[in-house]
């Protein structure tokens, strides 16, 4: 799903302030409705933001089979820079990684994150400053309204799907072919 087919829809057209749900719905590969409907059933009320977006997507992404990085812009000893954080935004020492200095605390933004991020990821962007958003990136592009602009951005979330793993029960013998 991206957005230029989501802003299509019905469902979308009769909800306003709905970043939350097009941002699950292109990252995590489900129809706007699909994630419409599990945000209602957190809690989310039509036409109005939401507040507990965060965890909100740590929750779809167990519930589809996919792994999360959360990064945030900190200051640092050496100044500003891209760090990695716990799931809820905090500070974890086992975690805590710096993946770049920046500038200042806006240097990346939707027209210039290719320069600071890998582009074959998807991401989910939580915007600062004049608006509190949130927008996906998927496959090398900004699946939002907000592309092109320089809205600045405050946390990513890195979004990975969960490789497909066969699991060995009890009742399966995995020598089998070999005669034993």
């Amino acid at each position: 799903m991206n957005y230029s087919e989501i802003k299509k829809s019905d469902e979308y057209l009769e909800d306003k302030n709905c970043c939350t749900v097009v941002a699950s719905a292109v990252a995590f590969d489900m129809t706007f409705q699909e994630s419409q409907k599990f945000y209602d059933e957190h809690g989310r009320k039509r036409n109005k933001g939401y507040r507990d977006w965060a965890e909100a997507i740590i929750d779809l992404a167990k519930l589809k089979g996919y792994e999360l990085e959360r990064y945030g812009i900190r200051y640092t000893a050496k100044g500003w820079a891209l760090v990695r954080t716990s799931l809820t935004g905090g500070y974890d020492k086992e975690l805590y990684e710096v993946k770049t200095y920046l500038n200042s605390r806006q240097s990346i933004n939707v027209s210039n994150w290719k320069t600071f991020l890998p582009v074959d990821q998807t991401y989910i962007f939580d915007f600062c400053g004049s608006i509190h958003h949130v927008g996906a990136v998927k496959n090398g592009k900004v699946e939002d309204w907000t592309d092109g602009r320089k809205y600045a951005v405050n946390s990513i979330f890195k979004i990975t799907k969960k490789e497909n793993v066969k699991i060995l029960t009890k009742n399966q013998n995995p020598f089998a072919k070999f005669g034993l």
